[in-house]
């Protein structure tokens, strides 16, 4: 049986996805602190560009889906989906801006696998890499090794064990 979505749905869907961007966004960080350490203007800026974008979009879901609500098992499960698409996409923002990828659906792939933990790249001219877009590749790496999603919503949902309960 399919599920015909409600406006609650989307909202807390919207809600929870727009908290698991800002996270993604802020993990941005850490390259932008390596590349003002490294003295690399340029990286900075794309990891600048990227948080820009990442942050506004967080928080405008945030802001246009408020809710109280907690997650249910089902919109649990479509905010894990959404959150790998949303994650490729971001990710490979500072990536594509680099130069380093011959298209932005190179660096989605980039950005997926990294997240997906299977290390695959696609980058041309690895030697000449900036540290910060080094790190970033390696930082989604890990990321996806723990879990993006799973981590995320275990630290901000408050009764997602209750929606598991048969």
């Amino acid at each position: 049986m399919i599920h015909k979505p409600r406006i609650d749905d989307i909202k807390s869907i919207g809600y929870y996805l727009g908290k698991i961007i800002i996270g993604l966004g802020l993990t941005m960080l850490l390259p932008i602190f390596l590349g003002l350490a490294c003295k690399e203007i340029n990286p900075t800026l794309d990891f600048l560009i990227g948080i820009e974008i990442a942050l506004i979009f967080g928080f405008l879901l945030q802001k246009l889906c408020f809710t109280e609500k907690d997650l249910n098992w089902m919109q649990g499960m479509i905010v894990v989906s959404l959150s790998w698409l949303v994650a490729m996409v971001l990710g490979a923002i500072p990536l594509y801006l680099s130069g380093h990828w011959k298209s932005f659906l190179d660096t989605c792939f980039d950005s997926m696998s990294g997240f997906a933990t299977t290390g695959l790249t696609l980058v041309q001219d690895l030697d000449h890499l900036s540290y910060a877009h080094n790190l970033w590749r390696h930082l989604i790496m890990f990321i996806g090794g723990q879990g993006i999603v799973i981590v995320a919503l275990a630290f901000s949902i408050k009764g997602l064990s209750g929606a598991f309960k048969m």
